[in-house]
Formats: C-alpha cells, sequence, structure tokens
C-alpha cells in the first residue's frame, strides 16, 4: 500500500446475493476478525513533563517509535526527536504543550465519545476487509494537535486521528476570529466525532485509489466523488447520507426534491466535460452552497449528481466489483449509466 503523511481532508448500496446477508440486505461480517490497535497518542503526550521537553519527546519516541516522528516532523513542524535536536525543538513542544493544554482540557467529550467512535471504525473495518480482504487494517493513532492540522491522515504505518478537528460545532475555538477565518460555520458545522468513521474511510478509499492527475474535468470529477459516495454507503450502512456527503438534511432534501433540475442547470451552465477550473469549482467546490442554484442548495453538489450517476450505473451493472467500479473511466460509466433524470 502506498501510504504517505498527507492532509485527506470527503455511495447506495450495491445489489447483493442473498448469501451471506443479514436481513437489511446488507453483508454479515460479524464473523470478520479484525485486529485494530488503538493508541491513545494524545493522553500520552499531555501527560509529559513540560519542564523537560527534550527527556519527554525522546520518551515518547521510545513507547511510539513510529508515530512519535511524524508528528515531530510533520505536525509540530520541529523534526525528528533524537538526543542531538536542537534546543529550539524541544522548546516549540514545550510550547505546543502549555498553549495547547486549554484544548486538550476542553476536548474531554470529543474523548469520551471514542467509546462510541471505536466501535464503529471498527465495524468499518470490517465491512473494507469484506470486499478487500487483501487491505492491511492499519494501526489507530489518537492524537492532538495544532487546528491546521489534518482530522485524518494515513502515515507509513497508521492512520493518525487528530481530536482537534472533532470538538463539536460549538467548540469553542471554531466561534472564534481565528477559528472562523480557518474555518467558516459551514465547514466547522461538521467538526463532529460522528464524522469520524467516514473520513477515515474516505482516507483509506484515497489511499486505496489514489486521484489521478490526469482527471481534470468536471464529469470525471463528479464520478470520482460520485464513485467514493458509493463505496461509503458499501463500508458504513447504516451511516446517515447527511454524514457522507457533509450535507444538512435540508440541503439533502433539495437535492433528492430537484435532481433533475439540479443536472439541467448543470448542463446549461457549462460543458460537462469543461476543464474550466472557475466553472468546476461551482460545482465540486466546498462552499455554504452552490450559486447558480440557490442557497438552499448545498456546496460541492456535484458529489450528489456523481452519487446518482454511479447508482444508475451499478442498478444497470450489479455484477461490477467495487474494485472493478473504482477503476471504470468518468466517460464510460456516465455513458453506459443513461443518467438522465427528470
Amino acid at each position: 500500500m502506498n501510504r504517505k503523511f498527507s492532509v485527506l481532508p470527503l455511495i447506495s448500496v450495491i445489489l447483493i446475493t442473498l448469501a451471506g446477508c443479514g436481513g437489511s440486505g446488507h453483508p454479515d461480517v460479524s464473523h470478520i476478525k479484525v485486529k485494530m490497535d488503538v493508541l491513545r497518542f494524545d493522553s500520552a503526550v499531555f501527560a509529559a513533563d513540560t519542564a523537560q521537553p527534550q527527556q519527554a519527546l525522546l520518551q515518547l519516541k521510545q513507547r511510539y517509535p513510529s508515530f512519535t516522528n511524524d508528528f515531530s516532523q510533520y505536525i509540530l513542524g520541529i523534526g525528528p526527536v533524537s538526543d542531538t535536536m536542537p534546543p529550539q525543538a524541544a522548546q516549540a513542544f514545550q510550547f505546543f504543550l502549555t498553549s495547547y493544554r486549554p484544548v486538550y482540557d476542553s476536548l474531554a467529550a470529543t474523548r469520551k465519545a471514542w467509546d462510541k467512535t471505536e466501535p464503529a471504525l471498527l465495524e468499518a473495518f470490517r465491512h473494507l476487509k469484506y470486499y478487500f480482504p487483501e487491505y492491511a487494517v492499519p494501526e489507530v493513532v489518537v492524537y492532538v494537535g495544532p487546528f491546521d492540522a489534518p482530522g485524518v491522515a494515513l502515515t507509513e504505518n497508521a492512520m493518525a486521528i487528530g481530536l482537534q478537528l472533532y470538538g463539536g460545532k460549538d467548540f469553542f475555538f471554531y466561534k472564534t476570529m481565528q477559528g472562523q477565518a480557518m474555518f467558516p460555520e459551514y465547514i466547522s458545522r461538521r467538526f463532529e466525532p460522528a464524522y469520524i468513521p467516514v473520513n477515515a474511510m474516505k482516507a483509506v478509499l484515497d489511499d486505496m485509489y489514489p486521484i489521478d492527475p490526469n482527471e481534470s474535468s468536471l464529469l470525471e470529477k463528479i464520478v470520482s466523488s460520485g464513485k467514493q459516495l458509493y463505496m461509503l454507503d458499501l463500508l458504513l450502512p447504516g451511516t446517515p447520507d447527511s454524514l457522507k456527503t457533509g450535507f444538512t438534511a435540508d440541503q439533502l432534501a433539495f437535492c433528492r426534491e430537484n435532481e433533475g433540475a439540479i443536472w439541467n442547470v448543470l448542463l446549461k451552465t457549462t460543458d460537462i466535460y469543461t476543464l474550466d477550473q472557475s466553472m468546476i469549482r461551482i460545482f465540486v467546490g466546498d462552499a455554504p452552497s452552490t450559486e447558480v442554484l440557490g442557497p438552499n442548495s448545498p456546496g460541492n453538489i456535484g458529489q450528489f449528481v456523481g452519487w446518482k450517476m454511479v447508482q444508475k450505473y451499478m442498478s444497470k451493472f450489479p455484477e461490477i466489483k467495487p474494485d472493478s467500479l473504482m477503476r471504470i473511466g468518468a466517460k464510460d460509466l456516465f455513458l453506459q449509466s443513461g443518467y438522465k433524470p427528470k
């Protein structure tokens, strides 16, 4: 698996034969054994001795040899941990501990919510192993970092989950001027612990099926996001569509009630094959709403169109396996789906 540490910042259920399925129509994964080790790096960091920051870092590295360097290099940006690390690096770690202590303490409810999040994540990995038996489930490392650090990221050896981006939509920092500058309300309202399994599976899918740099048309981006939503339906059965899409309940209702109108506006506004990035951002960029569709619409409405397009395709070709679906070209999928909502 080609994993690297990066921000990873977000389909209807595939028709499955009845054999091996539960009464809900979803596969029974209770027999699938998944070993998911969870390391609470967050509590270890904030138990560190602030008076001896370098020694604290060395002790962390001894306990968590792989993730400590990822944390110090890529999250704190202070370089690798060693006996010879410069004094300013240890001082930067000390400053982080003291300045983010109130954040860590205020995340008590989020840390408690992990008791519900962990089983949901384990269940998602069971479904992942059902469809992709060869996938190696990573170690899960829970941490608290600066607010510009990712909420979910895959490192070479682990899945890192940053609780600082799951404080709940009313978490104090998100409401500050600085917080709103970083995360407008339409983004921070999605900073709920319930989004962790969704974002974790999005990260896995991005790792398994990296974005093709040659895919740059509006159609390609729409289909790519639609495939991901379709896959989330498989991996997270029972999860509300609002969590998978990031839309509010009202925005989802708008999309479902106006699917044909959304498609018609898209076709009248631009060419589905356009490479114009300014036009593409109108339909697949994260925003409070889609300007050409009015304030009741969600931003990134293109993912809904792609989702419905993929559902239409899979209704015609239910024998297609998930891996094959993820590899089919956008144009072929679109044309073969016959997608023409009214």
